[in-house]
């Protein structure tokens, strides 16, 4: 497994990582040691106009998934977040920041910012006269340049990038430049996302198919079968060897209690490589479901709630299985795994997702007035169903100076879907 060595202890969050990171005694150690993700992950908790210290110890290979994450949106080439890392690693006193970055970068998206920014004109013999109000030259007059970004402070950051790039290397330069007349920018994007997704897969990150196919629900009719025919054997995990645990995703958020009890378990039986198993399956599951529900790699607090979510889900699905059939669930998981377990909670959750989704406008239109229905249902209909934090355990809605709390947070437990499935069915029935 490749989780981090040597940290202060494991288990860290995203904040907890970073600020063991600057307390390290030799951090670039650690950093390196780090799966690219968890690095990244780090390096959005600081800020990455704050990370530099950060980022100047990356390897080749965690600036490149970093990037990754950073400056792609699905299959979306993520200008602004080009533009925003640009400024991020800007510095007057020195030029390394600008070499790690081409270092790193495919070189496909710096010439697709050239071929979207920048107008060349190349003459045969050198010319004083510039074609154009605004255009420079590089090579005293054979090359003149126009940059058409408006933005002056994106201006700048384009004006010294490419005067580095020539300044390094005018062979670069030169190709960069007339990459252009040869490539759409399409076929520019299209390429530098397959190599992307080569990487990414590289580092354990699923492709979408295989994202969507975890998401696909299942029933504990669907389930009991399987569970009668595996239980007592060791679930095939060789696949698992391979994905990276990614502690500061894993470990984001809280652990709810039947998913703590099967980590506490497994930890106090002094079984570490199951434990590492069930991180790096956790891991893969993580970042599945940062896929299908088009979260972000990014926008690290959407991870972080999303996380919540699907340790909830995990949660509800365990409780099934105890209530199924009385069987005791780390049994379960060491015969069908994490994955089907998430699969069985998370069937639950979307079942109630579609009951809410099958109300008629009317009926969504009538509950406006009846609070505590209006917050279930908006709570359901989202893509990935959510909980009022206003539902207690008995069912009543909690207020606060005579109005209901806000907000919303993950369904953990069977009771919180059964109690929101017969609030909105009963209304539905009407």
């Amino acid at each position: 497994m490749n989780s981090a060595p040597s940290l202060v202890r494991r288990g860290l969050s995203a904040d907890e990582l970073a600020r063991a990171i600057f307390k390290a005694e030799i951090p670039e150690s650690i950093v390196r040691s780090l799966p690219a993700q968890s690095a990244y992950m780090a390096i959005k908790a600081t800020g990455v106009e704050s990370a530099g210290d950060i980022i100047s110890m990356l390897t080749k290979e965690q600036y490149q998934v970093s990037l990754d994450f950073e400056l792609w949106e699905k299959d979306d080439f993520n200008e602004d977040g080009f533009w925003e890392w640009l400024a991020a690693i800007d510095e007057q006193e020195s030029l390394a920041p600008l070499q790690q970055l081409l270092n790193a970068i495919d070189l496909k998206l710096i010439a697709l910012i050239i071929s979207t920014h920048v107008q060349t004109v190349i003459f045969d013999d050198q010319t004083d006269n510039p074609p154009g109000p605004l255009y420079f030259t590089p090579d005293n007059g054979f090359t003149w340049i126009f940059l058409s970004v408006e933005n002056p402070d994106r201006h700048r950051l384009l004006g010294k990038l490419l005067a580095y790039i020539f300044e390094s290397s005018a062979e670069l330069f030169y190709q960069l430049i007339s990459v252009q007349g040869v490539s759409t920018l399409t076929d520019l994007e299209e390429s530098s996302y397959q190599d992307r997704c080569r990487r990414l897969s590289e580092e354990g990150i699923p492709d979408p198919e295989f994202a969507f196919k975890l998401h696909a629900p299942l029933t504990i009719g669907e389930i009991r079968n399987e569970i009668s025919n595996e239980i007592g054997k060791a679930k095939v995990s060789e696949a698992l060897e391979h994905i990276p645990v990614v502690e500061p995703l894993i470990f984001a958020g809280t652990n709810f209690d039947r998913f703590l009890n099967l980590t506490e378990r497994l930890q106090t039986q002094g079984q570490e490589r199951e434990k590492e198993e069930l991180e790096g399956e956790l891991s893969l599951i993580m970042n599945s479901a940062i896929l299908r529900f088009g979260v972000k790699f990014s926008e690290i607090n959407e991870v972080t709630k999303l996380v919540a979510q699907v340790k909830g889900a995990i949660n509800i699905g365990l409780e099934l299985i105890e209530k199924e059939n009385g069987l005791d669930f780390v049994e379960v998981y060491r015969s069908i795994g994490l994955q089907k377990i998430y699969r069985l909670g998370l069937g639950s959750i979307l079942g109630l997702g579609r009951i809410a989704h099958r109300l008629s406008r009317e009926v969504l239109e009538d509950i406006i007035t009846d609070a505590p229905l209006f917050l279930i249902v908006s709570g359901a209909r989202l893509p990935f169903p959510e909980c009022p934090i206003s539902l207690a355990d008995d069912g009543s809605f909690q207020s606060e100076d005579g109005k209901l709390i806000s907000g919303f947070r993950p369904y953990t437990k069977t009771s919180e879907i059964r109690i929101a499935t017969e609030l909105i069915s009963k209304r539905f029935s009407n």
